[in-house]
């Protein structure tokens, strides 16, 4: 059986944890993973592009990069929670 997601959340609207996204429970961690890495391989060549201006980073850019890497984020959590909960119920099993 292949290791499975649980849900995490983010984007935070509030001080009161309260969460506008999340990932889901269920995906597959191979999947999630690889997006994950698309996610930060963006933020890289985004950043990459801005170092090369004498004009600096604009906020829009930081808000992007901010938001990508919260993704990338929630997603690499929900993995580690997945693989985490497999091996838990795989030490439980006789």
């Amino acid at each position: 059986m292949s290791a499975l997601s649980r849900e995490s959340l983010f984007e935070d609207l509030s001080c009161d944890q309260q969460y506008a996204l999340a990932v889901r429970a269920g995906l597959p961690i191979y999947d999630l993973l690889e997006l994950g890495s698309c996610r930060l391989a963006e933020v890289l060549e985004l950043l990459r592009e801005q170092a090369g201006h004498d004009m600096g980073i604009s906020q829009n850019t930081l808000y992007i990069v901010r938001n990508q890497i919260e993704m990338a984020k929630a997603m690499i959590d929900a993995c580690s929670s997945g693989l985490v909960s497999k091996r838990g119920a795989e030490e439980v099993q006789p």
